[in-house]
């Protein structure tokens, strides 16, 4: 049986699933580390690393070791009953928090319901407000979870919007202004929920020393000071817990997200014998809270932490992540906000879900949140080669001029333009024409033989993004594969028609032959289809020895595909080799070929237009 396509697989998701997310066009099927593959073979680097649930990279073997090991064991006994994971994992959390106990739960937005829960029994119980009158302090901006409760006290309107009447008993202040806080705080605050950096706000750092003044109001006010740290906290700012970059050491902290290794879900609240003793048994409570299959990953993830190295490598690779991000240009970018390996980038004009796709379109995966922010999150376990990849992705999608769907219509040519100006000379080429749904073309094959166009591919590291179009063509008729090297070269973009598809483009090489049809001249047009053979026979690919990172990698789909039947249901015949591409690159002289034409393995100059470079 066939396996389903991604575009069946996301129309199954459009029938059957409600639409509370819009994900973009990528449907993945296997990870590992701090890359994913979706279910038509292209990789991708994941810089999202699942809002930091994946701290410790997809599916990382002490992980999963530990969690095969609990499998063979015991899953899950409720609460009813204790197992042997429960206490030593609990112990262990609660020394890595240097708090007395721990309240194990699931995801983050129970952590953060039971947070409140406990609070209002605190300051009921202990503080002595009057019954019913607790108040809990939030920021503008935040971001807690979505339960009726939480979205209470939201301010963006999409997490708030028709879900009233709202929960009373919280007030709401200005992110990064004391003072703010200052006004509100009474004897009835029995709590202050902070997040020590806002990331669904944007990746918003708050002001040097103001979580410190967070403190100093709270105990002055004998208040709590919650930390949400379910997304800042175990490892992702270089620290193991954000609030540790100002000193500070808050009464709660909440975790999550990377608790579970990204194989289970996993939550916690941490705190002290006063704050979490006033919960009693039958008061509180979660069947799945704190199970042995949970708990067994949950030990192994505070291990990978007691050593400090994943808290090292956020701190300088993140350093050098935040050094690139900066010298984007200001016209381009308004602000770089973050700490450790998070990173909020905010553009002058260009929109997130827009710098995503064209992310995508790239092998590089972020999310954009608000507007025109991307957030970047990639693996604590990411290296320093593959950050750089993607950070040269980053910029060149941003400052590569924007390429849509192209033009229809017939390939353009350079015909007379002498052969080392093409890669100077941006010349706007109507070259791709699309050809329905899920399926795409390059242009008219008459137009083809009368500009004597020549198509070879750019293979993207996940391979190509179409699969059903149609085979190579030689002056305008269907069969042989010629073998043939142009002279002069420039770039298109061929982007999904609608309906086709996902997750990117597919760069070709559009290039003259110096000779006219019927003069010694050969040309061909190169399929999607022979581009998907060129991944899948990738080992004749042939790599760049330069600049790491920038060197394409180009395979002949045409030698790639060379058992790919004809209409007629005949193999067809002829082979080529690969040449190389290099960005920013000019021509240099290149061998003969088995034929006997020159420049088989000649460089080419790319032009600037868009260079859609292989992951390394």
């Amino acid at each position: 049986m066939t396996a389903p396509t991604a575009t069946e697989l996301r129309a199954l998701s459009d029938a059957h699933s409600a639409h509370n997310y819009h994900p973009l066009p990528v449907v993945i099927s296997r990870a590992e580390g701090a890359w994913v593959t979706d279910v038509e073979g292209r990789r991708y680097l994941d810089m999202l690393a699942a809002y930091s649930a994946i701290n410790f990279g997809h599916r990382h073997p002490r992980l999963v070791a530990a969690a095969q090991r609990q499998l063979d064991q015991v899953t899950l006994v409720s609460r009813a009953f204790d197992h042997d994971q429960f206490g030593p994992f609990c112990a262990d959390l609660a020394e890595l928090a240097g708090m007395d106990m721990v309240l194990p739960m699931n995801t983050g937005a129970e952590a953060v319901e039971t947070a409140i829960k406990a609070a209002r029994k605190w300051g009921y119980e202990v503080k002595g407000v009057p019954d019913g009158e607790a108040v809990i302090v939030a920021f503008d901006g935040n971001f807690h979870g979505r339960t009726t409760t939480i979205v209470s006290f939201s301010t963006d309107p999409d997490a708030r919007g028709s879900y009233g009447p709202y929960t009373p008993g919280f007030r709401v202040v200005p992110y990064g202004d004391a003072d703010a806080l200052a006004a509100v705080m009474d004897e009835r605050v029995a709590g202050v929920l902070i997040e020590p950096i806002q990331g669904e706000a944007g990746v918003i750092v708050p002001p040097p020393g103001y979580l410190a003044q967070v403190r100093e109001l709270c105990t002055r006010a004998g208040a709590l000071m919650i930390a949400d740290e379910i997304q800042s906290g175990l490892g992702r700012t270089g620290t193991t817990f954000a609030c540790e970059h100002d000193g500070v050491v808050p009464d709660m902290y909440l975790l999550g997200k990377a608790l579970g290794g990204g194989i289970v879900p996993l939550s916690a609240v941490v705190s002290s014998r006063e704050v979490l003793g006033v919960f009693q048994p039958g008061q509180h409570g979660s069947t799945f809270g704190g199970n042995p299959l949970a708990c067994a990953v949950g030990r192994e993830v505070i291990s990978l932490l007691a050593t400090g190295e994943y808290q090292e490598r956020s701190a300088k690779l993140g350093s050098h992540m935040h050094h690139r991000l900066a010298a984007l240009p200001e016209a381009v970018v308004r602000d770089v906000r973050g700490r450790g390996l998070w990173a909020g980038v905010e553009f002058a004009s260009l929109g997130g879900r827009e710098a995503c796709e064209r992310l995508a379109a790239r092998g590089v995966l972020a999310k954009d949140t608000h507007g025109t922010t991307i957030r970047l999150a990639p693996p604590l376990v990411i290296s320093e080669e593959d950050l750089d990849w993607a950070l040269d992705q980053i910029e060149q999608a941003l400052l590569s001029p924007r390429i849509g769907p192209p033009m229809t219509g017939p390939i353009r040519g350079t015909t007379g333009m002498a052969g080392s100006a093409v890669a100077e000379a941006a010349v706007p080429a109507a070259v791709v024409e699309q050809r329905g749904a899920g399926g795409a073309g390059l242009g008219d094959r008459d137009h083809l033989a009368d500009h004597d166009a020549v198509v070879t591919a750019v293979v993207h590291g996940a391979g190509p993004a179409f699969h059903g179009a149609e085979r190579v063509v030689q002056d305008g008729r269907p069969g042989d594969r010629a073998s043939v090297m142009p002279e002069r070269v420039e770039l298109a973009l061929q982007w999904p028609a609608p309906g086709g598809q996902p997750g990117g483009c597919l760069l070709g090489l559009l290039a003259e032959h110096r000779h006219r049809p019927g003069s010694g001249g050969e040309h061909r047009v190169v399929k999607a289809r022979d581009l998907l053979h060129a991944h899948q026979h990738k080992q004749r690919v042939q790599g760049d020895g330069g600049e790491r990172g920038r060197g394409h990698r180009v395979a002949d789909p045409v030698q790639a595909g060379r058992y790919h039947d004809d209409a007629a249901g005949e193999p067809a015949r002829g082979a080529a080799e690969g040449g190389r591409v290099h960005a920013g690159h000019s021509r240099s002289p290149g061998g003969r070929s088995p034929s006997g034409r020159r420049g088989r393995n000649r460089k080419l100059a790319a032009a600037p237009m868009a260079a859609q470079i292989a992951p390394p």
